[in-house]
């Protein structure tokens, strides 16, 4: 006797993952409600690769607002972590990421705030991006790109595999539409689309995704 279809298992592995995922974020994320005050600590400057005398660095939600002197008194409300005098230093991001859960929480674990996804599913992508802005499962900020490639025997099948110019040109305009950073043309894509001598499509979807919502950048 045959087991269950490929699709039921996949998507048994997808959710038992999440209720993973889901879980670890219950037991270790924390969430504050009023402001963070990371005291006691040296900041990096990158540019000159100094650090500074001992600060206090005052985060609201998601931003720092704020640099105080290290002996600054106390906020109403504050939640006070002491640095012990350890540096404090910028969260890392990571150029180029294939999203998955796991390893959206490896990330974080790793220093890693900020990625840029460039080889996505786009639907799978959008309800990764939900799960973390909605404090389902940990995550880092996803800085999403869409992905177009030429359909063939080598296609990734990610984003849009289009089969003609003017079906790419549709995938741009479905991409610019909806607030995408920018645009990876996949190795599968003709070149006689992207040449930039023939003026074709690499020039022309850059001047169509900037009228619709620029900056666009083609990767």
């Amino acid at each position: 006797m045959w087991g269950p279809p490929v699709e039921i298992l996949r998507d048994a592995v997808f959710r038992w993952a999440t209720e993973r995922l889901a879980g670890i974020d219950k037991k270790v994320a924390h969430r504050f409600r009023g402001p963070v005050v990371i005291r006691n600590v040296r900041l990096f400057g990158a540019k000159r690769a100094t650090v500074t005398a001992p600060q206090s660095v005052v985060v609201t939600g998601n931003e720092i607002a704020s640099v105080e002197p290290a002996a600054s008194p106390s906020l109403q409300g504050e939640v006070s972590i002491d640095g012990e005098g350890g540096v404090l230093v910028p969260g890392m991001l990571r150029d180029a990421w294939a999203p998955g859960e796991g390893q959206a929480l490896l990330n974080v674990m790793a220093g890693v705030t900020t990625v840029r996804g460039i080889a996505n599913e786009n639907s799978v992508l959008d309800k990764l991006i939900e799960r973390i802005e909605t404090g389902e499962i940990g995550g880092p900020r996803v800085v999403r790109s869409g992905f177009i490639e030429r359909k063939s025997p080598f296609s990734a099948n990610l984003g849009f595999v289009v089969d003609s110019q003017e079906k790419a040109f549709e995938a741009v305009h479905w991409y610019a539409a909806r607030g995408y950073w920018q645009i990876k043309i996949y190795n599968s894509m003709d070149p006689a689309w992207i040449a930039a001598t023939d003026n074709r499509l690499c020039q022309s979807m850059i001047l169509d995704a900037s009228r619709e919502l620029a900056p666009k950048w083609l990767h």
